[in-house]
């Protein structure tokens, strides 16, 4: 056998050799196929939604006035500021049709929604009109009409804030007589927020209050002490609220008031009755005997005569 038919038959020899182990490993991949298949489909037990790869992906973040660089959140944070604004944003955009976002606080209770044309969409929660621990959904609607929802749960959210109130005058050294100023600053971490103010007076050093001015919305009044008992007792305290959260501010003890009442001493004057003890004379006491005597005498006489005629 020539060189060329050895190499012939070699290379007939290696092709089957080629075939059969293409068959086998063939013959593996249809065997295991079952197994490969099982184990991508496996969907982890805390897995809530698997995407796929061209299926489109919801971030949601927020932002206020203190910060109007949107952070992403998720389910169970915590955020507060000036007016916070929620933003969810959809990505691929292309696939998006509509969204919507929905935030529900269960405890006020109250439901805002809002919806858009494009892949974002923002929600003032300041409308929900107090603090509170809230859900909030939202929804994609895509291209090719189907839609997707996301869920994030225990999201607080706190847009409002305790005011504060801090009394300038009077101070614990005043001495007021006829009209004074009471003054007040006031900040609230909410920048356009409203305040209102009342004021209070105490006359016992803060055992008691009574509500001289309400309502106010500017920082001053004017007190005339003018006819008040004066004393050093007297006590302002200033109530500033922004219609949910409420403050106070007190002042120490001060000297008002232009009426002074001068105390009033009673005598008592003790009447002594002296009691003389009364002397009977011996005068009296013999005449009182003689008279004793004849009566005596007499009745003793009016019985021996009955007795001596009764026997005679």
């Amino acid at each position: 056998m020539n060189s060329r038919s050895i190499r012939i038959k070699n290379g007939h020899e290696m092709c089957i050799s080629i075939q059969t182990i293409f068959s086998v490993v063939l013959l593996v991949y249809l065997c295991m196929m079952p197994l490969f298949v099982s184990a991508t489909s496996f969907s982890p037990r805390n897995a809530t939604h698997i995407f796929a790869a061209d299926e489109p992906q919801v971030t949601l973040s927020y932002y206020s006035l203190w910060n109007t660089t949107p952070t992403p959140i998720s389910s169970g944070a915590h955020i507060s500021g000036d007016h916070v604004i929620l933003l969810a944003e959809w990505v691929p955009s292309a696939l998006i049709d509509n969204t919507s976002i929905e935030v529900h606080a269960p405890a006020i209770p109250i439901t805002l929604n809002n919806e858009s044309l494009s892949e974002s969409i923002t929600i003032d929660t300041r409308s929900l009109g107090n603090n509170a621990t809230c859900v909030v959904n939202v929804t994609a609607w895509l291209t090719n009409g189907t839609a997707i929802s996301e869920l994030f749960s225990d999201i607080f959210i706190g847009n409002f804030f305790v005011p504060s109130v801090s009394l300038l005058t009077p101070t614990g050294s005043s001495i007021w007589t006829g009209v004074n100023v009471i003054s007040w600053t006031a900040t609230d971490p909410n920048i356009a927020e409203t305040l209102t103010f009342d004021v209070f007076l105490s006359s016992d050093s803060g055992q008691s209050y009574q509500e001289i001015a309400q309502d106010l919305s500017n920082m001053s009044l004017e007190w005339n002490t003018t006819g008040l008992i004066k004393n050093d007792t007297y006590r302002i305290r200033v109530r500033v609220t922004d219609g949910i959260y409420s403050n106070y501010d007190t002042s120490e003890s001060f000297i008002a008031g232009d009426v002074i009442i001068t105390p009033t001493t009673t005598e008592t004057t003790t009447t002594t009755t002296s009691t003389t003890p009364t002397t009977t004379s011996p005068d009296v006491i013999t005449a009182a005997f003689i008279v004793a005597a004849i009566i005596s005498s007499g009745i003793m006489a009016i019985v021996v005569y009955y007795v001596a005629r009764k026997w005679f």
